[in-house]
């Protein structure tokens, strides 16, 4: 078959979760079929050698995005509209020539849409369509409302969720297949509509990149990696830094936190100190991950699961994470995590294993295990290669 990923950036290089997640799946799903690409670039990203796409992609090619200062521009342009500001942000009438293009070319048998937001556009006739949900993208627009203090974006934020949700769902029937990272997101888009055909393949790691390295910890090192400018992540680093760390320090006072990865947002610059450090972009995570003593997860928004979770499992790192940031993970409390969704909670979790660094060994070892039995990309690449086979059969492609 031939198998074309349609996605809003390029899956090269795989510095984050969506780029991780894509690069990884286009490079299991080549192993059996032939593998296009077709993606969404920044103009103001610097030029990038993307060869080693070309290692495992038939043809590969980007179109320029709207320019970010249009955001603005279009989020008004959204609240007088009945179309969602995600819809208006990524359809573009150069898109939608590129893909006719590439589809009419190579005779495309499926495309896999990358998120909800670029399933928008008009698919040609005759390819499947496997819409793969990173998350359920109006349940995470429904939680950044919740966790919202009551303001204009607030009411932004309530009025794009209840657009989108409308949105997302029209698109998702129209899919043949529609694959989720958890059983969690599965089981909500079902509540809302019996009809769909859902396959869960959840988030990956490799295992032999990451993998776990003696002698390298730094002692009472907290670690929390993402791209921090990312709402989410920006609001958990803070969350830590202001509720848990002085926590921590009562008893641990020389214990630091370091957030690795993404742009560092104003809001964080202003929690620096001697025991607090941002990163910035970083060229390999792992130097991150291998320095920590406990690697963090407070998130109290997101969805989908977490990319940070399973690859500090597989380095070896013990993990203290919130319920909602391990979601999707079926890992076990006590064995090879540990779940705190209070900030007294969380701070106990984490002295408890900085103190105690046999046990903190012992519970990266089963994390490691637990990892390479459910989330190696092998494992995950095939169940993504039975759900694109599925949906091409049911179109009678071979």
């Amino acid at each position: 078959m031939k198998v074309l990923f349609f996605s809003p950036y390029p899956p090269y290089p795989p510095t984050f979760g969506g780029t991780v997640r894509i690069f990884n799946l286009m490079k299991q799903v080549a192993r059996q079929h032939e593998v296009y690409s077709l993606c969404f670039v920044s103009p103001y990203d610097p030029p990038v050698d993307r060869s080693p796409l070309h290692e495992f992609v038939e043809r590969h090619e980007e179109v320029s995005r709207p320019h970010p200062e249009r955001k603005r521009l279009n989020q008004a342009r959204s609240l007088l509209s009945r179309r969602s500001f995600q819809n208006i942000a990524h359809r573009t009438e150069t898109m939608q020539r590129a893909l006719d293009k590439m589809v009419a070319e190579e005779g495309i048998d499926v495309i896999v849409v990358e998120f909800s937001q670029m399933a928008c556009f008009d698919f040609p006739d005759g390819p499947a369509i496997v819409i793969d949900e990173h998350n359920v993208e109006w349940d995470l627009l429904y939680r950044e409302y919740l966790a919202s203090p009551t303001s204009l974006r607030k009411l932004y934020q309530l009025t794009e969720y209840q657009k989108f949700r409308r949105e997302e769902m029209q698109v998702l029937a129209k899919a043949d297949v529609v694959t989720v990272t958890s059983p969690r997101d599965r089981e909500l888009l079902l509540r809302h509509d019996p009809m769909l055909d859902i396959d869960v393949v959840e988030n990956g790691v490799d295992v032999r990149f990451f993998r776990p390295a003696e002698g390298l910890a730094e002692p009472d090192t907290m670690v929390f990696t993402g791209t921090m400018h990312y709402h989410p992540n920006t609001q958990a680093a803070r969350f830590f830094v202001e509720d848990i760390l002085p926590r921590v320090h009562t008893e641990i006072p020389t214990a630091r936190f370091i957030g690795a990865g993404g742009r560092v947002p104003p809001e964080l610059e202003v929690l620096l100190d001697d025991t607090v450090h941002f990163t910035g972009y970083v060229e390999d995570i792992r130097e991150w991950f291998h320095k920590a003593s406990v690697l963090v997860v407070p998130l109290l928004v997101g969805g989908g699961t977490r990319f940070k979770v399973v690859e500090a499992m597989a380095v070896g790192k013990p993990v203290v994470s919130t319920r909602l940031g391990a979601e999707g993970i079926p890992a076990t409390h006590g064995e090879n995590i540990m779940y705190a969704d209070d900030p007294n909670s969380f701070a106990a979790e984490v002295v408890d294993l900085l103190n105690e660094p046999e046990r903190a060994a012992e519970m990266g070892r089963a994390g490691r295990r637990f990892v390479e039995e459910h989330f190696a990309w092998d494992v995950i690449g095939a169940r993504m290669i039975d759900a694109l086979e599925k949906a091409a059969s049911s179109r009678g492609v071979a």
